[in-house]
């Protein structure tokens, strides 16, 4: 009885057994990409971290990710503007100042919270300056990667580019509202985050 009993278990256990050989082999025939390189050696980076440091780990990468997100919609804006104003030669002079303007305002703030975000990274004791170098540029090649992936085109019809001309007008105040946001220490941005 003892012996049908260990046949039994053991038949259960075989198909279990040969499910996460498949599961492994599929993981592991799965092909590396920049997000997959960034996403395991973040965790491993991650999983060494208290809670605290976790937090502060986020919280600088999610500051660096905006300055990043910030870098690339100026650089769409401007490209937008180019082309907007080579398909419509009336706005051309109008949306080059307008871009010019905005681009005044965000750089400066842009600039300080770069530099803020570096001597964050440089002071912390939580991760070693170069494993968290490490980390933002493999998040950087993660975003490039996917970026590539998408197509993007500007519209450039005298309505859509009128359109991108308001938006600047609606935009450089919530642009520079969040690059305030990226100053604040990160101890402040916890205990707002904490209420």
């Amino acid at each position: 009885m003892r012996i049908v009993c260990f046949l039994f278990t053991l038949m259960l256990a075989f198909p279990a057994f040969a499910q996460d050989e498949k599961k492994e082999e599929a993981e592991q025939s799965k092909p590396e990409t920049p997000i997959t390189k960034w996403m395991a050696a973040e965790s491993a980076v991650v999983a060494e971290l208290d809670t605290q440091g976790k937090e502060t780990y986020f919280i600088l990468r999610n500051k660096f990710g905006l300055i990043r997100a910030i870098r690339i919609v100026k650089r769409d804006v401007g490209n937008a503007v180019q082309e907007c104003g080579q398909a419509n030669p009336d706005m051309q002079d109008t949306m080059t100042k307008r871009y010019e303007a905005w681009t005044n305002a965000v750089d400066p703030i842009l600039k300080t919270a770069d530099a803020y975000l570096k001597q964050e990274i440089k002071h912390q004791e939580i991760v070693d300056g170069d494993v968290m170098d490490e980390m933002l540029e493999l998040n950087d090649e993660a975003y490039e990667f996917q970026e590539n992936a998408i197509e993007k085109r500007v519209v450039t019809t005298a309505d859509a580019c009128t359109q991108l001309l308001q938006s600047m007008d609606r935009t450089e105040e919530d642009m520079l509202n969040l690059m305030q946001q990226v100053l604040l220490p990160e101890s402040v941005i916890r205990q707002h985050s904490q209420n």
